[in-house]
């Protein structure tokens, strides 16, 4: 487990904030909870791995993380560590789970150096997200990078790039884990069930770019990944833009590799 968390010396378990983990079980020692009673927390029933609310990260651990030792905030991960966020907002200004659509603002995202990122189209002029600190992402992509190695040093290799694959589509593909401009559970890709936040549309795009440099990709072949994608699942395709995407979405793809290519969450 790669999750920076506090462990007890005495009882080798990490402590997340809202329980305890066992790292030697891979699975944390009580049943998840919410401050709002409900009979099974964060669980979908399209997805049978969530109703086990003793289960880390759905058993994903290379690819997903776990912020605060709640499996997630709707059943799915791809709120990300803004779920509550969104969850609140929307409370608060009377809009359903299951709408279609949220206008939440979000914050200015912020570099770990304390810089923003520009955002043309945004009120404020910065690039907007339901959580300021993207270093999540980061942290997924080692994470991934790291799984992708040792998959290529044992065997004879051949189970690591279809472990990429799925760890790119799981994180930033369609309704992934740090696709913040869509909410609802991945699925959702082939119902377009997602409630739709266009407002984070930039910084998604952003997540790909960070997301990808740190697993280990170059900036070819993450252009070309997100284009494959883009094509694929994507109503905004743009012939006439660089690979076929709108140049919003290819600008801030580059945008966040070129963040990870500073070694700016490396620190």
């Amino acid at each position: 487990m790669f999750t920076s968390k506090e462990r007890d010396s005495e009882t080798g378990l990490d402590f997340f904030g809202a329980r305890y983990m066992s790292s030697a079980q891979g699975r944390f020692t009580s049943p998840d909870w919410s401050a709002k009673p409900q009979p099974v927390p964060y669980a979908s029933l399209d997805d049978p791995q969530s109703l086990n609310l003793y289960a880390y990260v759905r058993n994903n651990p290379l690819s997903r993380i776990d912020p605060d030792g709640h499996t997630n905030c709707s059943g799915d991960y791809a709120q990300g560590v803004g779920c509550q966020y969104i969850i609140n907002w929307n409370a608060e200004h009377g809009i359903s789970p299951s709408a279609k659509k949220s206008d939440a603002p979000g914050v200015p995202a912020r570099l770990p150096g304390g810089a923003y990122v520009p955002g043309p189209k945004s009120p404020t002029g910065k690039m907007m997200s339901p959580s300021a600190d993207l270093s999540n992402v980061a942290r997924a992509g080692k994470r991934t990078k790291q799984g992708f190695q040792i998959l290529l040093t044992t065997g004879d290799g051949s189970a690591a790039i279809p472990y990429l694959i799925q760890a790119l589509g799981t994180a930033v593909g369609t309704g992934g884990d740090f696709d913040y401009q869509r909410v609802g559970p991945q699925s959702d890709v082939v119902t377009g069930g997602f409630q739709q936040l266009r407002q984070f549309k930039a910084v998604s795009n952003f997540n790909v770019g960070l997301f990808s440099q740190q697993a280990g990709l170059t900036l070819d072949e993450t252009l070309g990944t997100a284009a494959t994608f883009f094509k694929l699942f994507s109503t905004n395709k743009d012939r006439s833009g660089p690979l076929g995407m709108d140049p919003e979405t290819y600008n801030f793809t580059v945008r966040g590799y070129q963040a990870g290519e500073s070694g700016a969450y490396d620190k």
